[in-house]
């Protein structure tokens, strides 16, 4: 079986929760349908692969939030999808046992031995227990290609911080969710875990990562099972070896969206986007803007935003023509004339009876509209320009910057009213690694930008760019410093912290 037929680690997810969780539920519990019992950290890891559609269409009649308040149904199965949180648990064990007919358990990932004792101490709720299994879903499916951890600020923080106490908090936490990952992907021992020598953060993710692959599976669920790669490679690396990127304004649609754009992702099925200023409602239920089942999106989410611009409107122009309900919709439009994008949106609009392909069809014309209007009107195109010469050193038509030319653009932003904090910020991080990035560049084997030569080095002042900026508060300044930090770390860390391989195995 080739990597195409295998599939990706979205389709894995998805397979586990439908086999690993609602057909063993429904099987169970030999009825109909069952209630389902979530936490609000557990939603979002079931919304990132199912829709609200496909939870019905399993058994699933009712999704409550266990921190709300529930009307009893003691004649109904309930499954409760928890994360093993000793706060989701303490919710658990305080449920009154008559609530429901049986409880079906399951954790997005291993039950610790004192959150299980929990448990045992109530024999009224034991006896209505059916099953109890470790789903081991401790992350988020995002697409095929891509998964994410979850974890705040990517853990830079706390790999990077002066607590080793937080260090290893977040050591563990990353292996365990990626043993999570790798197992869902592959079997223990196909897999190879490769690391950068001189990155503490990378060895001690890489060597647990191995012992954890071969630890034994708990909770009653073989979490192998559905693996089917033969053989895998898990490259892990820290943040320095390229701390530009998250600072970078990438302007490809899912990118930019994710960036600039107000994303509702507590709700089943994918990201929703309503529109700016605009909250949920009956009408825009459907309004999933990132959608792994949607070919549309899958087709545009990865291009740029000028670009999905005019392809958008040509797919949009020729789904309206091909139908006859939704031409007659369109007021004042002549047959042939072209259709703008805004046409096209209140005709979408209009048309209820197309249902949830119209809608999210209309999700990505308003959150496209919506990211080309600030990037026209937020300075996001000026920032831009200044990114790329710091990143690179060279101007759009490549010539070398010059360091007093980059600084007076800098400065200049720093100063507009029109600019935000967010992106002050970050512009001001950015050119900090710049300035200080030899020894990272040597780290990493990359090649420098032109500008970080001793010359842009000695003109930039990281309190000069916040005093001129107006930004003083220490949770604004956190991100510069953060990096300042990194970049220090580096820089002690003498001439053979240098970007090469070895293997955990």
């Amino acid at each position: 079986m080739d990597k195409d037929e295998l599939g990706g680690i979205w389709d894995a997810y998805r397979r586990r929760l439908i086999d690993g969780f609602l057909k063993k539920v429904k099987q169970a519990s030999k009825a109909p349908y069952f209630v389902l019992v979530v936490d609000r950290e557990s939603l979002r890891h079931l919304s990132t692969a199912m829709t609200m559609k496909e939870i019905s269409q399993n058994g699933v009649s009712l999704i409550e939030i266990i921190d709300k308040p529930r009307e009893p149904l003691p004649g109904v199965n309930a499954a409760f999808v928890l994360t093993p949180t000793p706060e989701s648990v303490n919710m658990l064990v305080s449920e009154n046992p008559r609530q429901y007919a049986a409880f079906h358990l399951f954790f997005t990932s291993s039950l610790a031995d004192r959150e299980f004792s929990k448990l045992k101490q109530k024999p009224a709720l034991m006896k209505k227990v059916k099953a109890l299994w470790e789903l081991n879903i401790d992350f988020l499916a995002m697409e095929n290609n891509c998964f994410s951890l979850g974890l705040p600020a990517g853990g830079i923080p706390n790999l990077w911080g002066a607590s080793a106490h937080y260090f290893e908090e977040e050591v563990d936490t990353v292996v365990k969710r990626l043993t999570s990952a790798c197992r869902l992907l592959a079997r223990p021992e196909a897999w190879k875990v490769r690391y950068p020598v001189a990155s503490k953060p990378a060895e001690q993710v890489a060597k647990r990562l191995v012992r954890s692959l071969r630890a034994k599976v708990s909770g009653g669920e073989n979490s192998d099972e559905t693996a089917e790669y033969t053989s895998a490679t898990l490259l892990v690396v820290d943040r320095m070896c390229d701390p530009w990127s998250p600072l970078v304004h990438d302007f490809s649609f899912q990118a930019m969206a994710n960036d600039v754009l107000e994303l509702d992702q507590s709700r089943l099925g994918g990201s929703r986007y309503y529109g700016a200023g605009k909250e949920a409602n009956d009408e825009n239920a459907n309004a999933i803007l990132e959608d792994e089942q949607f070919p549309v999106w899958k087709k545009y989410r990865h291009k740029h935003v000028a670009e999905v611009s005019s392809q958008l409107n040509d797919d949009l122009q020729s789904f309206v023509n091909s139908n006859a309900a939704a031409k007659v919709h369109i007021k004042g439009k002549e047959p042939g004339q072209e259709l703008d994008l805004k046409d096209l949106s209140s005709a979408i609009q209009a048309l209820p009876e197309y249902g949830e392909t119209l809608a999210r069809h209309s999700a990505m014309v308003n959150a496209l509209n919506d990211c080309l209007e600030l990037f026209k009107t937020g300075s996001l195109e000026s920032i831009a320009r200044v990114e790329q010469d710091l990143v690179t050193g060279r101007t759009a038509l490549g010539d070398r910057c010059r360091s007093k030319r980059v600084l007076s653009s800098i400065v200049d932003l720093l100063m507009a009213k029109e600019v935000g904090t967010e992106d002050k910020v970050r512009l001001i991080t950015l050119a900090l690694a710049i300035a200080r990035s030899e020894k990272f560049m040597h780290y990493c084997g990359g090649r420098p930008s032109l500008l970080s030569g001793a010359s842009f080095k000695s003109r930039f002042d990281l309190d000069e760019c916040f005093d001129l900026a107006r930004i003083s508060s220490p949770e604004k300044t956190a991100p510069a410093r953060g990096m300042a930090t990194i970049l220090e770390k580096i820089r002690n860390a003498g001439t053979d912290y240098k970007y090469s391989l070895e293997s955990s195995d």
